[in-house]
């Protein structure tokens, strides 16, 4: 697991190891079975680089911050929040349509190649020109009315000084 970035967890590890001494003390029978020290298994994970998560540590994320910045600000998310409802609400809705057919039919559980044949159907039903172009129009994110041409001879105008 550590080789796809996730550390193992501090209990996983600390029943790993109180099975491992029980099992070598039923071997022996000489004494009660014993556990680990609260602070072996953190002196354990620190011992072993290859236990610790690749992304936990702090010089493998701080670019993050400087783009996350750059790209996103708060005001942002206000203004592109009618796009998100106008494009995916239909997404949802039609993913939902066919999550529904599907439990009509008994089938209730989904696998990764089902999940990607209906999201890729309901994509294709929600995520149509109309719907993406009145979710722009909404935000006023683009200007594509062809009635706006004094809008567009106004930025084009500002976008020359």
């Amino acid at each position: 697991m550590a080789a796809r970035g996730k550390p193992p967890q501090i209990a996983t590890v600390r029943n790993m190891a109180n099975l491992l001494l029980f099992e070598r003390e039923i071997k022996s029978e000489s004494k009660p079975p014993s556990t680990v020290g609260v602070n072996w298994v953190q002196n354990f994970v620190n011992r072993h680089n290859e236990l610790k998560s690749r992304f936990s540590r702090k010089s493998q994320c701080n670019w993050l911050s400087f783009t996350y910045n750059d790209y996103s600000e708060g005001k942002d998310a206000s203004i592109l929040l009618p796009l998100d409802v106008s494009c995916f609400s239909p997404l949802k809705k039609a993913y939902g349509q066919h999550m529904e057919e599907q439990m009509w039919l008994d089938i209730n559980h989904i696998d990764k190649k089902e999940f990607l044949t209906l999201y890729s159907a309901a994509h294709m039903k929600a995520l149509n020109e109309n719907n993406i172009k009145s979710g722009f129009k909404a935000t006023g994110a683009a200007i594509l009315a062809k009635e706006n041409k004094e809008l567009r001879a106004a930025n084009e105008k500002q976008k020359r000084k």
